[in-house]
């Protein structure tokens, strides 16, 4: 496995997250929708059961249109909110594919980094063995010829 793999695991990992987000994100605006969807057939039962009341009294009536009006404004609102959080969740999408070329980035720098220092420590290492080896064949030699003294 090279370290390009691990880099490209670390980034399908991170968009697997991101993913996981968007996911938890659409589930909630789902059940946004659908809390709005009943709340509307709650009103429209509402409307409906105070049909006969509406007819009896104009005052009745007047009063539940600016009902009617206030619940219609608040849905408004929680549309607007909703595109706003859809703006929002633009704009996190945009950093977080920003934070995520940073981490490659920087990913691809402990790389270089990291291949630097395990070519220089291997290369000690060998220089160690080497080393060893030149000290060993020098004291057998040394010892030969004090054996055939």
């Amino acid at each position: 496995m090279t370290w390009s793999d691990v880099a490209q695991i670390a980034q399908t990992l991170a968009l697997l997250l991101i993913g996981a987000a968007l996911v938890v994100l659409a589930v909630a605006l789902g059940r946004f929708l659908h809390v709005l969807t009943r709340l509307e057939a709650r009103l429209e039962r509402w409307t409906d059961q105070t049909q006969p009341l509406v007819e009896v009294s104009r005052a009745i009536a007047e009063d539940l249109h600016a009902v009617a009006r206030r619940m219609r404004e608040e849905v408004e609102r929680a549309g607007e909110l909703a595109r706003r959080a859809v703006e929002g969740l633009d704009g996190t999408l945009d950093s977080a594919g920003d934070r995520l070329s940073r981490l490659a980035d920087l990913l691809e720098l402990f790389q270089d980094e990291l291949e630097e220092a395990l070519i220089g420590g291997l290369s000690a290492l060998r220089g160690i063995r080497v080393g060893w080896s030149a000290l060993r064949s020098r004291r057998r030699r040394r010892d030969r010829v004090e054996d055939d003294e």
